[in-house]
């Protein structure tokens, strides 16, 4: 039997219906591909979010498994367990606990001197945390670093230089000039 545009009709039925098995696939595959992330089956299951929406309304996230990416402020704290970390994700910032099996090499640390290591950061957040006194914090589950830190130069401009050696002449002259004036009139 012929079909409409000449070709045999169970040609039809085969061509059109591999054609919407190989479009359900694709649509299956990138529905788990956006659920997946770029990062991990885990991730899925996380929600990336700012630290400032978390502070503003932190009920709606307590006990939540929640995901940041930030940059590591501060001092490393090691303790015995584990290590405390801040996050700054340039909205807030948030001390991280980190158990010794989950924390990463970090390079940096963000200070005056140096950019901290970016990391991404999946855990539990808390907004009265049993473990530590209350403390509103995240549990690290799973840390990734994204991008190594760098140190920072702070060079001074030439006429910044300029500027600091006239005011220094200047005050040494007035003082000259004070202290001259009461050796005279003793």
């Amino acid at each position: 039997m012929i079909g409409r545009m000449g070709y045999p009709s169970d040609f039809s039925q085969r061509v059109f219906g591999s054609w919407v098995y190989a479009i359900l696939f694709l649509g299956i595959f990138c529905l788990v591909w956006t659920l997946m992330g770029p990062f991990s089956i885990s991730s899925a299951f996380a929600e990336r979010i700012r630290l400032n929406r978390i502070i503003r309304d932190p009920m709606s996230y307590d006990r939540q498994e929640i995901e940041i990416e930030g940059e590591v402020i501060g001092d490393l704290m090691p303790r015995r367990k584990g290590f405390w970390l801040n996050i700054d994700d340039g909205t807030d910032s948030i001390g991280v606990w980190v158990p010794k099996h989950v924390m990463p090499e970090i390079e940096y640390v963000g200070s005056y001197d140096s950019k901290g290591d970016i990391l991404m950061i999946r855990g539990i957040f808390n907004r009265a945390c049993p473990s530590h006194g209350g403390e509103t914090d995240i549990h690290a589950l799973e840390i990734r670093s994204i991008r190594s830190g760098y140190p920072l130069s702070h060079p001074i401009s030439e006429k910044k230089r300029q500027w600091s050696i006239i005011l220094v002449c200047l005050v040494m002259g007035i003082t000259g000039l004070y202290w001259w004036k009461n050796r005279i009139s003793e």
